[in-house]
């Protein structure tokens, strides 16, 4: 008995122990380091930059240049940048964090990067689209 109840208590002190050493490392703080990390590879002001230069593709080349100008100006990638680095380290943990960031330091993950800018431009009109078409269904078999 004196066995078993000894046994209990080591079980119990190391999942304990074990509890609190995830919870040290994986704690609001770190997340944040983690999410500064990976905002250094992957900046916002530049994925916004490739994306204003995709959308400014489908425009007359004379004005492309002054519309991705206008776009730096209007569009507050500090703002972007702050809900960002909230959301990841809301939804992400440490280690997670540190993989996306060590995969975009990559050769192959800077690679992915540069293109997202192409893919978003390419992805998003098509999710416009297919939402606006939803939403007038679901409007019309509401009236």
């Amino acid at each position: 008995m004196v066995h078993r109840a000894l046994f209990q208590s080591l079980v119990l002190g190391f999942f304990l122990f074990s509890v609190q050493n995830i919870l040290a490392t994986d704690s609001k703080e770190a997340r944040t380091q983690a999410a500064e990390r990976y905002l250094a590879v992957v900046p916002i002001s530049q994925l916004l930059d490739d994306t204003f230069r995709e959308m400014s593709k489908s425009l007359p080349k004379a004005i492309r240049e002054g519309f991705v100008a206008q776009m730096r100006i209007v569009v507050r990638a500090d703002v972007l940048e702050a809900a960002t680095r909230a959301s990841l380290v809301r939804h992400f943990t440490v280690d997670e964090l540190n993989a996306m960031a060590e995969f975009y330091s990559s050769p192959h993950g800077a690679s992915a990067m540069r293109k997202s800018g192409a893919y978003m431009a390419d992805v998003m009109p098509a999710v416009q689209e297919e939402m606006i078409l939803r939403l007038d269904h679901m409007e019309r078999q509401v009236e």
